[in-house]
């Protein structure tokens, strides 16, 4: 059982102060595109904050809460990117593109496909687990038999015919 880390409030940055300061970056440098991008993300932030109010089970930690918010924008961003792009609209696009830059700069990094699966074999290996081609469906080595190879392969299922619920 690992013990947990207490790290005093004051020294942890929250997103949503990032945001705030950035804003105040952005609107003493004199960049308008970037100060509306900061203000568009910030009344976003409000909306959510609104809706956590009335919500059943509200989310405890902030930044989970932003994140959630900037990935939301993020998606919606580029979703108008391919529009545009396809109604031939590169204006419209670029600013688009702009904002998803201010957008994703809050973000965390994302883990590509390789970075994920050096993780979860690292976590696998260090937790001891089986190689799931060695682990097989639940009970599968209980009852005498090998590796399901065939069946991870796309073969039949190791238990016959699954049965629908």
């Amino acid at each position: 059982r690992r013990a947990a880390i207490i790290v005093p409030q004051e020294t942890l940055t929250m997103i949503r102060d990032d945001i705030k300061s950035a804003t105040i970056t952005a609107m003493k440098a004199g960049e308008k595109d970037r100060t509306a991008a900061l203000r568009q993300i910030s009344a976003k932030i409000k909306d959510r904050d609104i809706e956590e109010r009335t919500a059943a089970a509200p989310v405890a930690d902030d930044d989970v809460l932003v994140t959630s918010v900037l990935q939301k924008m993020a998606k919606q961003r580029r979703e108008s990117i391919e529009m545009y792009v396809a109604g031939n609209r590169a204006e419209l696009a670029d600013a688009e593109r702009a904002e998803l830059g201010v957008i994703e700069s809050f973000l965390p990094k994302q883990m590509d496909d390789s970075e994920a699966l050096a993780a979860i074999k690292a976590v696998v290996a260090e937790a001891g687990l089986p190689a799931s081609a060695q682990a097989g469906p639940p009970g599968w080595h209980r009852r005498g038999n090998s590796a399901p190879a065939a069946w991870l392969a796309g073969g039949a299922h190791p238990a016959g015919a699954r049965q629908s619920r």
